[in-house]
């Protein structure tokens, strides 16, 4: 299968090309260096994007809690150190 976009998605004229095989999508486009890059769908439910997005908001919470920690004891360095002068 081929698809054709416009100038308005994907940045400019875009053909990607297409494989459909059971529940699997691959598709296949030409980087602007010539590569031929490829990706690849599958088809999923509800429960499995819930899952997944769960899953993206528990890493980016952890994540944040942890660049908060750091900054906390960076600013607690800070003030140690200018207490000492």
């Amino acid at each position: 299968m081929t698809l054709t976009f416009d100038e308005d998605f994907l940045g400019g004229t875009k053909t990607l090309y297409a494989t459909l095989g059971g529940s699997t999508l691959t598709i296949n486009v030409l980087s602007s260096g010539g590569a031929i890059q490829s990706g690849t769908l599958h088809s999923s439910n509800t429960q499995a994007y819930n899952a997944a997005v769960a899953a993206l908001h528990k890493s980016i919470s952890q994540t944040n809690a942890r660049v908060t920690a750091e900054e906390q004891a960076q600013a607690r360095q800070q003030a140690d150190a200018q207490a000492e002068q």
